[in-house]
Parts: C-alpha cells; sequence; structure tokens
C-alpha cells in the first residue's frame, strides 16, 4: 500500500508518518468507548518538509448501543481494498457487533451509511494505522484544495454510521 521504493521494497509506515500527538500509531483518545459524541470530523494535513505529505481522517463511529468510538484513519489512494482496520479498533468494533463476517466468503464488513463495505485487518507494515483506500475514499467524495484544511468529502456527516446518508 503506501509505495513502493525504488528498489521494490514495501514502504512501510514510519513514525514520521504520523501526526506528532499520536502514540502508537493512534490518537491518545482512539478506540475510547463513550456515551457522548465528543468529537467533530477532523481532517489533518500531515506535512513533514522535504519527507512526506499524509492525509489523516479522525471522526467518531456510532456503535449499535448509541455509543460512539473514535478513530483516525490514514486516507492511501494506493490501498486496493476500501477499508483496513488495526487490532485495537477491530476488537472495538467486533464487541459491539459493528463488524459482521459473510460467512459463505469468510469475508469481514461493516455497515457505513448503508451500503456494506468489506474490511481487512491492516496488513503488518502498517498495523498500527486505520486506512481508508480509494474505493471508500471515491464513495466519500474525497475532494483536495489548495486552502485548509486542504481536503474534504463530498459526503457530509457527524460521524461515520450504519444508517444511510440523507
Amino acid at each position: 500500500m503506501l509505495g513502493v521504493s525504488e528498489t521494490d521494497q514495501v514502504v512501510a509506515l514510519c513514525a514520521e508518518d504520523y501526526p506528532r500527538h499520536f502514540v502508537s500509531g493512534q490518537h491518545p483518545k482512539d478506540c475510547v468507548v463513550t456515551k457522548v459524541l465528543d468529537t467533530k470530523p477532523e481532517f489533518i494535513f500531515h506535512h513533514v518538509r522535504g519527507k512526506n505529505n499524509r492525509l489523516w481522517f479522525r471522526a467518531a463511529w456510532k456503535l449499535p448501543s448509541d455509543e460512539f468510538t473514535t478513530m483516525s484513519f490514514l486516507l492511501d489512494t494506493g490501498a486496493p481494498k476500501h477499508l483496513y482496520l488495526s487490532e485495537k479498533c477491530l476488537q472495538v468494533l467486533e464487541k459491539a457487533g459493528v463488524v459482521q463476517v459473510n460467512e459463505d466468503f469468510n469475508i469481514m464488513f461493516v455497515v457505513i451509511f448503508g451500503r456494506k463495505c468489506p474490511v481487512e485487518r491492516t496488513p503488518s507494515p502498517h498495523s498500527q494505522a486505520n486506512i481508508m483506500g480509494l474505493k471508500l475514499l471515491m464513495l466519500l467524495g474525497l475532494q483536495l484544495s489548495e486552502e485548509e484544511p486542504y481536503f474534504s468529502f463530498t459526503k457530509k456527516f457527524d460521524f461515520i454510521t450504519a444508517e444511510a446518508l440523507a
């Protein structure tokens, strides 16, 4: 996902790919279940001069219990799948009953805005990050701009939910 080097080596995420306040690939308040929606969607343009640019999206996810958990996602247009979740975030969503499995094909999925979205475990070189791939980014309507916050989605929402967008 995130690219291949000149020597065809997989380029794994490193500390510089994450915003400074992230710990072990996550925002310190990620994967904490709360009864109150205490965050708005956050669009983070992470720039390390001369090294890289990364787009991060942070949002709450509404659970079936009407509780919320917050997650951060690296936006990766090179990722071949829709959504990749770290083990920590996957456990939170599985415990809440959000992750479903199609037993016939042994495929995990979640319902996002009324649509079934395939889920994979984040591959080991990037295992601490949650990643939104190009297919999900297209569904959300990723758009880039020259002005802050530098990117957004054409689909407007306050949190991720199984319910369809109006």
